[in-house]
């Protein structure tokens, strides 16, 4: 009988394809074969077992080979400020990659360290890469990354959760399992000599003795057969005191070259094209969460949400609630935390306050340990008191088990996903409807608060959040010369019976006027804003409303190129714009104000221009026109003389509708009575509008 050494040998050789090798022209050709066909069914046994990916709560596989991008990591690891995490998230590039770091390749770190230490986080990607580096040991081809002639043990330590053996001895296991022959022996003789890759894992699911345990054992082990190479992957790295000798790379979350190489080996792409499209799929969606596109967690489930003959058919609420199972059961589920109802709901309830508490201090958006812990005491209180429901294991559980929360360099903490974190607030505030008003008073002109309230509408019946949001869009107004210029419009409108509403008629007056202003007003310190708002304006109108319109909004940077006869005839457009909407009760004087302007644009039409420069200045024709204008709509200088706080003002009111008409197409559900509702309440100032309290 061979001996286990020569087995290893034999094994090793096999594994490299060295057939021609001096040592196979000793063995005989049946016990040859034997070694052949041990060899494969070792590969075989790893490759069924660890070779494919298996998406959490769900029966979908695929191969890991055919799917696999290499993670982004370096050598250094910089834990962020609280403004710095903020600023990342909220500033910088969605899928831009921090350009202050010297990235590497995995498989460079890994061919240079005997000893080696993946920190990451909570689905980055480490355990994948444990496996992936496991099948390139295991590779015939010549082209493959790893390059250490090795036999690779894959070692997932939370499947031993409850028993009592040794890392010395799981590893015999493996090779049992394998159908290694006479495996207690072949373990202990490739230890000796070296020849094993050891891949340890799922260290940080286990309890803190547990850890300090296995810990000590890796230790032993890498003490007693220092030959081998070992590599561990942790959520956090341990001080080196634990294990000597060990060297630290960091992974970093997916770039947008990984991403693309990610989803393009996903649908089995040929090039990147299709990778491009849904990328650009991604970014133009309202909602659509990237920040899961960094993480080949949540990119996985992203791309498994959507098919390749429509990459648009999946709905984005359904990514956000998909996520979060994912991390909080899911994911929970196999790593043997606890995940009953109880503690799943009581998790999600914590963490909803907690977010509404970050999402009110966005500026940084860091949560104190005191106040995580005071937010989840009151909710333990109502559960068996255990390790599960502490309010200390919960948050190391929220960091290190379900990666929902990081940890600043100030020791206060984030959300790891800005997108889980807003998901999250909604589901508060929906829940919170006694607190709502305060909320809106506070919020709904905050641009960073505007996927929320989109969100909250996707999560069940949106009445009364739309309708809360519309009194308090209102309040917006309620500076005295808006007022007071809303009401003169709702004076001037029509009421008689037609196919404009009301507030439509409103919108097109208030878009009238401003075109006024951007032209003619001599001292306007407003006009590139002015000009932003009409549009806006123009597009609530014509998008939103779905009444059509004729656009007359002069470009500010154009009108130092207006000659006279441009200016007349921007006023006539304006006049006929009046016109044609109906949305005048007194059209008398401005059918005579256009008839006139026509006249005089014949006359001067048939005048050469050094005539009309002679007898006409620019500059008098516009106060002419502006003068006129008041006149004609009853309206004073002072009244169309914008502030700093009116300009603000009808920004936010203008942003506050335009997102009432977002949170209306996302709504779960919504009754025809509010839908009607927001189509009419355009500007309706005639009464005082006071928040709730």
């Amino acid at each position: 009988m061979f001996t286990a050494e020569l087995i290893s040998k034999l094994l090793l050789i096999s594994f490299s394809c060295a057939w021609d090798n001096k040592i196979w022209e000793k063995v005989d050709l049946k016990i040859r074969q034997l070694i052949y066909e041990t060899s494969k069914q070792y590969q075989n046994n790893f490759k069924s077992r660890y070779g494919k990916v298996r998406l959490s709560g769900s029966n979908t596989e695929r191969e890991l080979s055919e799917i696999y991008v290499p993670i982004p990591c370096s050598d250094c690891h910089h834990k962020p400020t609280a403004e710095e995490s903020y600023r990342s998230k909220v500033f910088k590039p969605e899928l831009a990659i921090d350009d202050t770091v010297c990235y590497r390749s995995i498989f460079d770190r890994v061919n240079e360290n005997q000893y080696l230490i993946l920190v990451g986080k909570v689905g980055s990607g480490k355990t994948l890469t444990l496996k992936y580096i496991a099948l390139e040991a295991l590779s015939q081809d010549e082209n493959c990354l790893y390059i250490h002639n090795k036999i690779p043990v894959y070692l997932d330590l939370n499947s031993h959760l409850y028993s009592d053996r040794e890392i010395h001895e799981i590893i015999v296991e493996e090779f049992e399992i394998a159908g290694v022959p006479d495996a207690h022996n072949f373990a202990e003789t490739t230890l000796k000599r070296g020849d094993l890759l050891l891949l340890i894992d799922s260290v940080d699911d286990l309890s803190q003795s547990q850890q300090s345990i296995r810990l000590s054992e890796v230790s032993a082990l890498v003490e007693r057969f220092p030959s081998n190479r070992y590599i561990l992957a942790r959520k956090e790295e341990i001080p080196f005191g634990n294990l000597l000798g060990f060297n630290s790379s960091y992974v970093h979350p997916f770039g947008e070259s990984e991403i693309l190489s990610f989803i393009n080996k996903w649908f089995d792409c040929q090039d990147d094209s299709f990778g491009k499209l849904l990328l650009k799929v991604f970014r133009e969606r309202a909602l659509f969460p990237l920040d899961f596109l960094r993480s080949p967690l949540l990119l996985t489930i992203t791309c498994s949400s959507f098919s390749k003959a429509n990459a648009s058919s999946s709905n984005v609420l359904v990514l956000y609630e998909n996520a979060l199972k994912t991390l909080l059961i899911d994911w929970s589920r196999e790593k043997g935390i606890d995940t009953s109802d109880n503690v799943a709901h009581l998790k999600e309830e914590i963490l909803s306050r907690l977010a509404l508490k970050a999402s009110q201090n966005l500026d940084n958006a860091s949560l104190k340990i005191e106040v995580i812990e005071t937010f989840s005491i009151p909710e333990t209180r109502n559960l068996d008191s255990t390790d599960s429901t502490n309010p200390s294991q919960l948050l190391h559980e929220f960091q290190y088990k379900h990666g929902i929360l990081e940890q600043n360099s100030d020791g206060s903490y984030r959300f790891a996903f800005r997108s889980i974190q807003e998901y999250l607030t909604a589901y508060s505030i929906i829940f919170l409807n006694h607190y709502l008003n305060i909320f809106l008073e506070s919020h709904i002109s905050d641009r960073q608060w505007r996927n929320i309230f989109i969100l909250a509408a996707g999560i069940k019946n949106s009445d009364f959040l739309i309708s809360s949001m519309l009194n308090h869009m209102n309040f917006l107004l309620m500076t005295p010369r808006l007022r007071k210029l809303a009401n003169r419009i709702e004076e001037m409108t029509s009421t008689t019976q037609n196919t404009v509403r009301d507030s439509r008629k409103t919108g097109l007056i208030l878009s009238v006027l401003i075109d006024i202003i951007i032209t003619y007003q001599d001292n306007c310190k407003f006009r590139k804003t002015l000009f932003s708002c009409n549009s806006q304006i123009n597009n609530i109108l014509s998008k939103r409303q779905k009444i059509s319109i004729e656009t007359y909004t002069i470009d500010p940077k154009l009108l130092r190129y207006l000659d006279e006869l441009a200016l007349i005839n921007i006023s006539n457009s304006l006049a006929k714009k009046l016109l044609n909407s109906n949305a005048l009760k007194d059209t008398e004087k401005i059918q005579k104000f256009s008839d006139k302007l026509e006249n005089i644009l014949i006359f001067l039409r048939d005048k050469s221009k050094h005539e009309l420069t002679a007898r006409l200045s620019r500059q008098k024709i516009s106060d002419y026109l502006y003068q006129y204008w008041l006149t004609l709509l009853d309206l004073k200088p002072g009244d169309l003389e914008f502030e700093t706080e009116d300009i603000e003002a009808l920004k936010d009111y203008l942003y506050a509708y335009d997102l009432i008409f977002k949170c209306k197409d996302y709504s779960r559900q919504i009754s025809p009575q509010i839908v009607d509702k927001i189509g009419k309440s355009f500007m309706p100032i005639k009464h005082e509008f006071k928040p709730s309290q």
